[in-house]
């Protein structure tokens, strides 16, 4: 796709391809370092902006975004991969109804990725007519 179809918005209130890969690459980083891990420092979200992964500057291209999103899901493997156990605890939460394992923080991106797969599929879809298998 060109910059353009990436950028482009179903409807108004929706959300581009770029934006959900760029998302995506935020939640990889907050469920996985920030929550998990307790690595408060490599925090993506500022307190006052927590829509910010949603909105793409201008200058950062499809590239960008991909490399950032897979950036993002190889520390989350290191991560994962140097887990003790699929039921540890996450060291950092803001959940009320209590602290999520990592088998329940894996649960969760799956369904979280998944969602987006939809959403993205649809749009591909509206954006160059081509129907998936």
């Amino acid at each position: 796709l060109s910059e353009e179809q990436a950028r482009w918005k179903p409807a108004h209130g929706a959300n581009s391809l770029i934006a959900l890969v760029q998302h995506l690459g935020y939640v990889e980083n907050w469920w996985f370092r920030v929550c998990f891990a307790g690595q408060a420092d490599v925090n993506l979200f500022p307190d006052d902006d927590p829509d910010i992964d949603f909105r793409v500057p201008d200058e950062r291209t499809v590239d960008d975004v991909v490399a950032f999103y897979r950036h993002e899901w190889e520390l989350a493997n290191d991560v994962i991969r140097s887990a003790p156990s699929l039921d540890e605890p996450a060291a950092f939460t803001k959940r009320k109804d209590g602290v999520p394992t990592l088998r329940w923080i894996l649960n969760h991106m799956l369904e979280e990725t998944a969602r987006h797969a939809g959403h993205a599929d649809i749009t591909r879809e509206l954006i160059d007519g081509a129907i998936g298998v």
